[in-house]
């Protein structure tokens, strides 16, 4: 459902109210203090319908420098924005102020309009337009559409509407596929209702009984009752005015600022990365640790500004920054912003919000500055790419991309696929990594496995657990397990048992002297047969040592920490075993002893491993076949 948002900007009392009322026939200005002064202090809301048929909402704002607050928390979410003029009057401060603002929010479609036109000459009027179109020459509304109009007679009002409806049928539907996002702009409470809250719905849709979070608090609500300009209704759109029932909340728990949306569609931050210019006509400058005030969505926040890119940024001038905040707050990449100074309050810039949820950046770092460029300028697959390399070893899920660049979940798919089938992202475990996360883990994975074979020659391969712990990775077992399977496939490493990895061009290599030492450990352990001696003896070599782990595995096979017994041996024990199972159905510890010839202590490291193995299963004081046991002896049976 298409809709618009107009909203009017301008000086106090060029006649914002009057004409919004000569448009609707409704008047904006509710409060008592308002009607009695004849100044708008707050927002004022209405509609009407073009002749087109599309419903216009209006958000009328205040043009009292005092109230500027007011005025940024409407005009965040207008479509088309008509600066209004009095011809009486010309250009004056508020209106220079408001034309900034308006182009920082980078509203496309903009009109003048000339008001109060019946109450001077023609003279007059053709040198107000004149003045008009000199004063705003260095701004967004240098080129714009100018429209005189007297809001009490009528004259040129045909024309605004028909002007008015011209720029809706080209201005750009919102996006109603995205996670839904409505900005707070009033909290009220309403008898039998309980509180409402109102705001333009920037993105996505809110029907009757969805679930929205409240940001930055992350609290969660169910919508009660919805309405779009004063009508109820069942779902509302983006780019509509909206009020929404939430009963669950108290009025206390809500203010002009905070941001509704879907569940886990925002994350919550104190600082962000933008693009920020200053206005030319300033005489404020902006370096290291100033404070300023932040403007986004319907929100006032105070803030740090920290230039990325040099010393600071002077009048028109602009640079990359991080804003570091005074209060958390949920905005999204892209989010337009304006920026007042502390103190003395005055508008002096504003830009765009490139990452809401940054890591801290070295300044004047090359890497951190092109990754903001890819940020602004990028396409969307770009914008994706720089995402997930900036998450990680965190990697994301694709929910929390497309979030992230306000995309649906199907175009998230595709920038993704053609991320992977280029190789610059990998999907594990569902969360998508960077390939340069991914290599790193890989590059550490070989070094590792590289300085473990230089010290242990002749051991097969290090433990998989030892790997995860030395390569110090935030990633999940599961995502490195993942990884090395990778690079099995590639053919980077080889598995040599169950439990350890090596490199896959690593061989143990014996001298002469060492093979003859392990024939001779081994002969040792055939000699011994069902009754090895154990493994640390008093007075053996560290080289022993090293063959006998280097032994065990292949033709040893290891009991217990200390007790290793050879495999000619071990696979006759199971082969018993397994026979005496499947004659009786359970195996007894005096009879498998009495059948082997040895002590209850080696009968009880046999019983032990095969437990382990679940080949046997403990029941009582006998074994019984354990889930493994088939597979085993049907292994036992081919040999």
């Amino acid at each position: 459902m298409r809709s618009i948002i107009i909203g009017t900007a301008g000086h106090i009392d060029h006649g914002k109210t009057t004409l919004i009322k000569a448009l609707t026939g409704r008047s904006t200005d509710t409060l008592h203090e308002e009607i009695k002064r004849g100044i708008s202090i707050n927002l004022g809301f209405t509609y009407f319908d073009l002749p087109s048929g599309l419903r216009a909402g209006i958000v009328d704002v205040p043009g009292h420098e005092r109230f500027i607050r007011n005025m940024l928390a409407g005009a965040m979410g207008i479509d088309i924005a008509l600066l209004v003029v009095a011809a009486n009057e010309g250009v004056m401060p508020q209106t220079i102020e408001h034309a900034d603002i308006l182009e920082f929010l980078d509203i496309k479609a903009r009109m003048i309009v000339l008001t109060k036109c019946g109450v001077v000459d023609d003279e007059m009027r053709e040198l107000a337009a004149m003045d008009t179109r000199e004063s705003l020459a260095g701004t967004s509304f240098a080129d714009a559409r100018m429209i005189e109009v007297d809001s009490l007679t009528g004259f040129g009002l045909d024309e605004l509407i028909s002007v008015i409806d011209e720029e809706a049928g080209c201005t750009l539907m919102r996006n109603s596929q995205a996670p839904a996002r409505l900005p707070v702009d009033r909290v009220f409470s309403m008898k039998g209702f309980g509180t409402i809250v109102t705001g333009t719905l920037w993105e996505g849709t809110v029907t009757v009984g969805d679930e929205l979070m409240l940001y930055p608090q992350e609290i969660k609500a169910r919508v009660r009752a919805v309405q779009v300009h004063e009508q109820n209704a069942q779902t509302a759109y983006a780019g509509q005015r909206v009020a929404l029932n939430l009963p669950e909340f108290g009025v206390g728990d809500l203010s002009r600022g905070d941001v509704l949306a879907k569940p886990e569609s925002l994350e919550v931050s104190q600082s962000f990365d933008a693009k920020i210019k200053l206005v030319p006509h300033t005489n404020r400058r902006l370096r290291m640790w100033d404070r300023i005030r932040a403007y986004l969505g319907a929100s006032e926040v105070m803030a740090r500004f920290v230039p990325l890119d040099g010393i600071g940024v002077d009048a028109g001038g602009e640079c990359y920054c991080q804003l570091r905040l005074e209060r958390p707050t949920a905005v999204k990449r892209m989010d337009r912003l304006v920026i007042r100074f502390y103190s003395p309050m005055e508008t002096i810039g504003g830009g765009v919000v490139l990452d809401p949820t940054p890591a801290r950046h070295a300044r004047l770092d090359d890497a951190t500055l092109t990754l903001l460029k890819t940020k602004e300028h990028g396409s969307p697959t770009d914008v994706t790419e720089g995402y997930i390399r900036q998450k990680g070893e965190d990697g994301a899920e694709a929910k929390a991309i497309a979030d992230y660049a306000s995309s649906t979940a199907d175009d998230i798919k595709t920038e993704l696929g053609e991320l992977i089938e280029n190789g610059i992202a990998f999907e594990i475990l569902a969360r998508y990594y960077h390939v340069d996360t991914v290599q790193n883990t890989m590059d550490a994975i070989l070094s590792q496995l590289s300085d473990y074979h230089k010290k242990n020659p002749l051991k097969p391969g290090m433990g998989k657990e030892e790997v995860r712990r030395r390569i110090k990775s935030r990633l999940k077992p599961k995502a490195i397990a993942e990884i090395l399977k990778l690079m099995e496939n590639d053919g980077l490493i080889k598995a040599p048992n169950s439990t350890d990895i090596a490199l896959s061009g690593f061989e143990i290599r014996l001298t002469l002297a060492q093979k003859s030492l392990a024939d001779v450990i081994e002969r040792e352990l055939l000699e011994a047969g069902f009754s090895p001696p154990p493994l640390k003896e008093q007075g053996r070599s560290l080289e022993y040592d090293q063959i006998m782990e280097m032994l065990l595995g292949e033709r040893l096979v290891r009991l217990d920490r200390d007790t290793a017994i050879h495999r000619e041996y071990y696979d006759r024990a199971l082969e018993i075993a397994i026979s005496q199972l499947r004659e009786s159905g359970e195996l007894k510890l005096a009879d498998f002893r009495d059948t082997l010839g040895i002590s209850r202590k080696y009968t009880m490291l046999l019983l032990d491993d095969f437990d382990k193995r679940r080949i046997t299963v403990r029941n009582g004081e006998v074994r019984v076949p354990g889930e493994a046991f088939a597979g085993f002896a049907g292994v036992i049976a081919k040999t």
